[in-house]
C-alpha cells in the first residue's frame, strides 16, 4: 500500500552549479559538513550533470545559503541560486519497485489539476515530488 506524506512547511531548493559537479570527488561531503555541524535538516538531495540541489526548510534557507556560499567560494563551483516556496509530497511503498507505470499513475492526477512538478527525487521505494506551493 502506498503512503503519502505532505509537508506543510515551505521548502527551498538551493542549487550549487559548477562544471562537472556530479563527478567531483567528495562534493557531497564538502557541502553537507557545514549543514550537519549547524543542524540544518536536509529533506532531499539531487544531482545533475552540472549542479547539486539541496532541499531544506525555507526557514533555514538564508542561513544555509550563507554556509554553502562560503564552501563554494573555496572550490570550483560557479554559482548558488535559491528557489523558495516549494511544496513537497513523499510517496512511498513497495509498489514503486514492482508496478510498471506507477509514476504515470501518480503524476497524471497532478497534471490534470494543473500542478506543475518542478523536481522529482527518488529512491527504490519512495518518490518525492516538489511543486510550486501556490499550485
Amino acid at each position: 500500500m502506498l503512503t503519502l506524506k505532505y509537508y506543510r512547511r515551505p521548502i527551498s531548493a538551493i542549487t550549487i552549479s559548477g562544471e562537472r559537479s556530479r563527478p567531483t570527488p567528495s562534493v557531497l561531503m564538502k557541502f553537507m559538513q557545514p549543514l550537519s555541524k549547524n543542524n540544518i535538516p536536509i529533506y532531499a538531495i539531487s544531482t545533475g550533470e552540472n549542479e547539486l540541489i539541496i532541499y531544506v526548510d525555507e526557514a533555514e534557507s538564508n542561513k544555509t545559503v550563507i554556509m554553502l556560499t562560503e564552501t563554494a567560494t573555496k572550490s570550483s563551483f560557479e554559482s548558488i541560486s535559491v528557489r523558495r516556496g516549494l511544496g513537497m509530497i513523499t510517496v512511498s511503498g513497495p509498489e514503486l519497485i514492482t508496478t510498471p507505470g506507477i509514476l504515470n499513475k501518480l503524476t497524471y492526477p497532478l497534471s490534470k489539476e494543473k500542478i506543475n512538478i518542478v523536481a522529482i527525487t527518488s529512491a527504490f521505494d519512495s518518490v518525492i515530488f516538489f511543486f510550486d506551493e501556490n499550485d
